[in-house]
């Protein structure tokens, strides 16, 4: 079993090289090659069937899908896998269980679909019959797709729909959340781009190879997942910690099983847990902020005020009639755009008294309930 994964960018082209940096591509691919070779043979179980781990991370195979993603046609024997319901149930529920689990608790993570164009690239892919990341036709709507690669040699018994997500899932033991980082020598790509909070779509193939490119064991079953938009990006850890679905991309706190997710998108228990600073006030019809007067944003986290270094000024925007021209104007220049109202003088966002005022309405209610229990075991 290995386990590999990439970004995809749906525009990846193939571009001429100078000599010399052909022949250190050649040398870098069969060096990639001979290693791939001797971890498959040195990891081969009793009964034949390969499980090996590749140590290659996210970003460093970027650049390798570029050298292995090519069209030539192979005459190696495949046959694809249709999933059915039940399949797709048992892959995407893995998703929603890691995604609604995750450790420490996501405050923005996503509520994850299957998408069948992105399961139908996955098909295509898998058909390649490659081990190694590439690009096939993007015909879905997502801009940026990540990918996921699995691969168990040594059989032609079709694996289940489990074990492929769980291998990738498995990688949370060697990740660190707080440095964002893996163990020295392992790789948690797949993990984090499993969990990345905004990839809200999955969809995946499995392809049947009796030979393989990039893998010496014949006989061999590849799964590719594709997500939509792609996760993993530099820098960036995959969710932000905090109470689940507090601070969600849609700026709605509508919740379902710890997940970001509209309630008007589906009939299943959903509760709001939306969140307001600076004394705002959650609107339970809409699930959204309602700001004093001079505080302004989906938590009401902004002073009103204009912060661009443009506003009001010549060269730049004079006023008002400026305000309309593009959007980033009344973005930042709220005040100049008549988008703020003046604060209240005699308001006072003290929420330490706020939490006050909430602990003696708590001990005055507990106070009344044990007197009312008190009176009626008397009676009795």
């Amino acid at each position: 079993m290995r386990t590999r994964n990439s970004f995809l960018n749906p525009n990846l082209g193939v571009y001429k090289r100078k000599w010399c940096t052909t022949v250190w591509e050649i040398v870098f691919i069969s060096i990639f090659l001979l290693c791939d070779r001797v971890l498959a043979s040195s990891n081969q179980d009793t009964d034949g069937i390969v499980t090996a781990i590749s140590h290659k991370s996210f970003y460093n195979l970027e650049t390798l899908a570029k050298k292995l993603d090519h069209d030539m046609e192979h005459s190696r024997k495949k046959r694809s896998v249709v999933f059915t319901p039940e399949e797709i149930e048992i892959m995407l529920s893995l998703h929603q269980e890691y995604r609604r689990d995750v450790f420490p608790e996501a405050a923005n993570m996503e509520y994850m679909t299957w998408d069948e164009d992105l399961a139908t690239m996955a098909v295509e892919y898998s058909e390649k019959c490659i081990w190694g990341h590439g690009t096939v036709p993007n015909i879905s709507p997502y801009s940026s797709i990540g990918q996921n690669l699995w691969i168990r040699g040594g059989t032609t018994q079709q694996p289940g729909p489990g074990p492929g997500v769980t291998a990738w899932h498995n990688e949370v033991d060697d990740y660190n959340y707080d440095s964002n980082s893996c163990k020295t020598g392992k790789q948690c790509g797949h993990y984090t781009q499993i969990v990345w909070a905004s990839s809200r779509a999955v969809g995946c193939g499995l392809a049947y190879c009796a030979d393989t490119e990039n893998w010496s064991v014949d006989n061999s079953w590849i799964l590719t997942c594709h997500y939509g938009p792609a996760g993993n990006y530099v820098g960036a850890k995959p969710y932000v910690t905090g109470q689940s679905c507090t601070q969600c991309d849609s700026e709605i706190g509508e919740c379902y099983d710890n997940m970001c997710r509209l309630c008007s998108e589906h009939n299943e228990p959903c509760e709001c847990r939306q969140e307001c600073d600076n004394c705002g006030s959650v609107n339970t019809d809409t699930c959204s902020c309602e700001c004093p007067n001079g505080w302004y944003g989906p938590k009401c986290e902004n002073f009103c005020e204009d912060w661009h270094e443009n506003c009001g000024k010549s060269p730049g925007w004079p006023g008002p009639q400026y305000c309309d021209a593009h959007p980033a104007i009344p973005a930042g220049c709220p005040k100049m755009c008549g988008l703020c109202v003046d604060p209240d003088p005699d308001f006072v966002c003290d929420t330490a008294a706020c939490s006050t005022h909430v602990g003696i309405f708590r001990q005055v209610f507990f106070m009344i309930c044990s007197y009312l229990v008190v009176r009626a075991a008397i009676q009795m």
